[in-house]
């Protein structure tokens, strides 16, 4: 008895076209959510500020936390070996 391989579904050109536009639906839908969100946080508040800017002026501070959080880390991990 020879090996028969398992059958291919027929893809037909219909197939492939929905395919196609739930890809373009898909990418719209990504496109769509990325433009709300960056207008979003672009959006000025009463004070005439955005959260990008909020972000801008913490992020030279969260640097620095996050660079002493790595040096504990660092002191503590050389304890525990020794």
């Amino acid at each position: 008895m020879a090996f028969k391989p398992f059958p291919v579904p027929f893809v037909s050109d219909k197939n492939t076209n929905i395919l196609k536009k739930m890809g373009l639906f898909k990418t719209a839908l990504i496109g769509a959510a990325i433009y709300g969100i960056v207008k979003y946080v672009t959006k000025k508040d009463i004070n005439g500020r955005s959260i990008a800017d909020d972000i801008k002026e913490k992020a030279p501070e969260w640097m620095e936390k996050a660079k002493n959080l790595k040096d504990d880390l660092k002191v503590e991990l050389e304890k525990q070996r020794y």
